[in-house]
Order: structure tokens, then C-alpha cells, then sequence
């Protein structure tokens, strides 16, 4: 259910509702592969469905308030990667049930490997050794800054938009 603060959305026809539950679903099932790839048995972790309700809502108003001063029809990937990055990270959809150190800062894992999806698919679903090694050294350097730095969507925008260009720099 979409909350009413955020109805406009829908309403002044930024959105339509299937494109915001179809993100919703999308990003519900990342947080599940995300949770079985790092603790394939876990009783401990889960998406808590209000934090992800509220991260999707607030990622498309987001992306309303750029279509409404740009006048575009829609954001470029970077800049749709940069702000559901953003939201998993400021909303931590990613719940923990005990006090297991391992696991904090699982949603800022998720932005990343979200992240590098993306390049991959970008740089045609295949790495070099070295364009690998080099997208490994750039998670480390994402994940301190994460979550020891202030960022915002933008911030994080600036970043990936700037690693996606040196990619074609990379042997």
C-alpha cells in the first residue's frame, strides 16, 4: 500500500502504481538473494517490508522531484543506481534479529553489489583479471566510505558516474 503523503506520485501521473510495486518486489527480492548469499541460513535477518515500503516511496519521490525541475521523462541509470544506493542504505531495509557484529552494515553491501551489477552488465558481463581487481579495491574503498562518511545521492552519483567512465581506462 502506497502511505498518503506519497499518493501524489501516482496521482499527478509520475508514476503508475505498478511501476512503484514492481520496484518494490524487485528490491524485496534482492534484500532476500542478498540475505542467502551472506547467511544462506539465517533466522537472524530478514526485509523488514515498512523500511522498503518507505525506501521505494522515497526513492520515487525523488526521482518526481528531478522529472518535475528537469522536465525529463525519466533518470539515467547512475543517477537511478545513486538513489536507491541511497534509500537501502538510509532506510536499512535489512534487518538484524541479534547482536551479530557480521552482519552490520549488510545494507551498505547491498548499495555496492548493486553497484557492480551494474558494471559488469556495462562492461558486457565479463571482467578482466585486472578490471576485477580493480572493481574489488573500489567495493573496499565504497564500503569504508559508506559507512564511516557522509554521502548523499548525489555524492554517490558523482562516484559511480566517475568509476563507470575510468572502466574503459581500466587494461
Amino acid at each position: 500500500m502506497i502511505p498518503k503523503d506519497y499518493k501524489y506520485l501516482i496521482d499527478d501521473n509520475y508514476f503508475t502504481e505498478e511501476q512503484i510495486f514492481s520496484k518494490l518486489k524487485t528490491i524485496y527480492l534482492m534484500c532476500e538473494n542478498h540475505i542467502q548469499i551472506f547467511q544462506p541460513d539465517s533466522k537472524t535477518l530478514y526485509p523488514h517490508e515498512a523500511l522498503l515500503e518507505m525506501l521505494v516511496c522515497d526513492y520515487f519521490a525523488d526521482l518526481a522531484r528531478l522529472k518535475h525541475f528537469h522536465e525529463i521523462e525519466w533518470a539515467n541509470p547512475i543517477k537511478q543506481i545513486a538513489y536507491i544506493s541511497f534509500w537501502l542504505m538510509r532506510c536499512a531495509p535489512i534487518q538484524i534479529a541479534n547482536n551479530n557484529c557480521e552482519t552490520l552494515f549488510l545494507n551498505e553491501k547491498l548499495a555496492i553489489s548493486l553497484f557492480f551489477t551494474e558494471c559488469k552488465e556495462r562492461m558486457g558481463g565479463t571482467l578482466t583479471a585486472s578490471q576485477n581487481s580493480k572493481l574489488k579495491e573500489f567495493g573496499r574503498e565504497l564500503h569504508y566510505y559508506y559507512r564511516y562518511r557522509h554521502y548523499t545521492q548525489q555524492s554517490i552519483e558523482h562516484t559511480l558516474s566517475a568509476f563507470m567512465n575510468g572502466l574503459d581506462f581500466i587494461a
